[in-house]
């Protein structure tokens, strides 16, 4: 388990890690999906740090590093138990609904735990993060990805969909 400032960020963290697994066994989702409803996160948490005046690539730099380094941590044991190998026949079948059902249902515990236990922005950034890395590090353990390409999976899909999704929302929600 990553580790976490106070048993408060551990016990949300466990809480939406339950879930991502239940979601993902029940549905038999791809760990494609899976990671897509984590960028979501990722990025709900990206425009936050910017509506509280950081720089916009500032954010994503520093969240794809601290991405990087939790998923390192995540060598040695799996996040979660496989992935269905089904989804590798035809991952985009239900991609997008599997996904976008997933992030909903995550966002909603993120927020409803993140109130009940009183987190803080940094909290949930740590929280999420470590459900994130899980949920890459599964590119290695099961997939059998070397870091260097889980790297490259980071940078090159993490980071431009996280720009994305801060273009996206501070257009809306600019004055």
């Amino acid at each position: 388990m990553p580790e976490f400032a106070t048993p408060q960020e551990a016990a949300a963290y466990t809480m939406l890690k339950q879930v991502l697994q239940n979601h993902v066994t029940l549905h038999r989702m791809s760990l494609l999906a899976a990671a897509m409803a984590g960028v979501g996160l990722l990025g709900d948490l990206c425009v936050a740090c910017c509506g509280a005046g950081t720089v916009p690539s500032v954010v994503v730099s520093k969240m794809l590093g601290q991405l990087k380094r939790r998923v390192r941590a995540q060598q040695t044991t799996p996040g979660f138990a496989p992935f269905v190998a089904e989804s590798a026949r035809d991952p985009a079948a239900h991609l997008g609904q599997h996904a976008r059902h997933l992030y909903d249902a995550l966002r909603q515990l993120f927020h409803e735990s993140g109130d009940a236990h009183q987190l803080d922005r940094r909290g949930g950034m740590r929280v999420v993060l470590g459900l994130m890395a899980d949920v890459l590090s599964m590119f290695f353990h099961q997939f059998d990805q070397t870091i260097e390409e889980v790297d490259v999976i980071i940078d090159e899909v993490v980071g431009p969909s996280l720009e994305s999704s801060l273009k996206t929302n501070l257009l809306f929600m600019a004055p």
